[in-house]
């Protein structure tokens, strides 16, 4: 049974002989019932703070599970910032890298676009010269051709040319002087046909022997080609060429028909070979239609 101070205050006992002073009694519970009223109060006041404390704890522990879960992410985003910055700072040095290894890349290219570009200019130069001196050497066969149809005119009353060679007799090459002496046919050397095949390779290689294999340029390929080979291909390329030199004048020596140099230079001849070409049979169509 839970007591009140009013229920200490107002209670009430039965009368006996030789019992306690009612006033004395009375007195004593009012002070008891004060004092019951005190610590009722103090336990309903302690009752509150207690239940506000533990609210406050409450509180406080949401706060602190907050405050947790606040560092946890913390601690995460640290990580996180960490791992960024060690990227970064791969990221960085790939870059570096990449620069670096780029950097090379474009001076390697920069250097083989040099040496291209020198490559380029020295085939140019190597060209022009070949070009040259395959005019040259054309030049110098149809000086030589003219040389020797002049003497072939100045010895046709006396000996009858019957065999064309590709190079001129050494008593025809010598100019003629103002001497009325009369001509020997019989110290006429005639070349053979052999004599002439052989000669005609060797004039093709003394030219092409002055020429190294990087200034050779895609035009004269063929021609050296065509002269490592052997077999029947070659032989009848010969034989058609004396045959068409024959037919073509049988008054002129030691020079190349149109084909002929054609077939030498190869289908690719440059544009200077072909009007040098052009020239030279055009000279020797003059001399197959010149009347005898």
């Amino acid at each position: 049974m839970k007591l009140t101070p009013e229920d200490i205050t107002h209670q009430e006992f039965r009368r006996a002989m030789r019992g306690y002073s009612a006033e004395e009694v009375n007195a004593f519970l009012e002070v008891v019932a004060e004092n019951y009223g005190e610590l009722d109060r103090e336990n309903k006041s302690l009752h509150q703070r207690i239940k506000q404390s533990s609210e406050d704890i409450e509180k406080l522990r949401q706060l602190v599970a907050e405050q947790e879960k606040t560092i946890r992410e913390y601690k995460n985003d640290l990580l996180k910032v960490d791992r960024l910055m060690d990227a970064k700072i791969d990221s960085e040095v790939a870059l570096q890298n990449a620069q670096t290894e780029a950097s090379k890349i474009l001076e390697t290219a920069r250097q083989k676009a040099a040496d291209l570009e020198n490559d380029l200019r020295y085939l140019k130069e190597q060209k022009s010269k070949t070009a040259r001196q395959l005019k040259e050497y054309l030049l110098s066969q149809l000086a030589v051709l003219e040389i020797v149809d002049e003497k072939a005119d100045d010895i046709a009353p006396t000996m009858p040319v019957t065999t064309v060679g590709t190079k001129a007799p050494e008593s025809l090459t010598k100019k003629p002087s103002h001497s009325t002496e009369e001509i020997d046919i019989n110290s006429i050397a005639v070349p053979k046909k052999t004599d002439t095949e052989q000669t005609q390779n060797e004039g093709i290689r003394e030219f092409l022997s002055g020429i190294q294999i990087d200034d050779i340029p895609d035009e004269l390929a063929n021609a050296i080609e065509s002269l490592n080979r052997s077999g029947e291909e070659l032989e009848e390329k010969k034989k058609k060429v004396l045959d068409d030199l024959e037919k073509l004048n049988r008054n002129a020596t030691s020079m190349f028909r149109k084909a002929d140099l054609r077939a030498m230079l190869g289908d690719d001849a440059s544009k200077k070979a072909e009007d040098i070409i052009n020239e030279i049979h055009s000279e020797l169509e003059k001399k197959k239609h010149k009347p005898e």
